[in-house]
């Protein structure tokens, strides 16, 4: 798991410095939300009617598609991290998603709203 957290910190710090700068500034290190994200696969935070699609990329792709997906992840929150003022409130923004997950990513169920 330390592999990935190492990873996705660079990830982070490369394509999105100023959420990382945020998480850092709030104390906040990826260990806080990338592991739930391991352990399930991201199947948690995907939408039922995308995971088979996202399954597809991860047996083709490996861990890349992951890795990649998190950034997607975290750049849909991007406002919602940064308007967090503590640690509590940003951690509560990746808490909501998995509990929204099939609104919040899956572009079908914003239609007709």
């Amino acid at each position: 798991m330390y592999k990935h957290f190492f990873i996705f910190s660079k990830l982070m710090e490369k394509y999105l410095p100023w959420v990382a700068k945020h998480l850092e500034d709030h104390e906040i290190v990826v260990e806080m939300f990338l592991s739930d994200w391991i352990l399930t696969f991201l199947s948690s935070y995907i939408p039922l009617l995308r995971l088979n699609e996202y399954f597809d990329n991860f047996f083709v792709f490996g861990w890349y598609a992951f890795h990649w997906m998190c950034l997607a992840i975290v750049k849909f929150l991007e406002e919602s991290i940064l308007s967090g003022s503590d640690m509590p409130t940003i951690l509560t923004t990746f808490k909501l998603m998995k509990e929204h997950k099939d609104e919040s990513l899956d572009p079908e169920s914003t239609k007709d709203k």
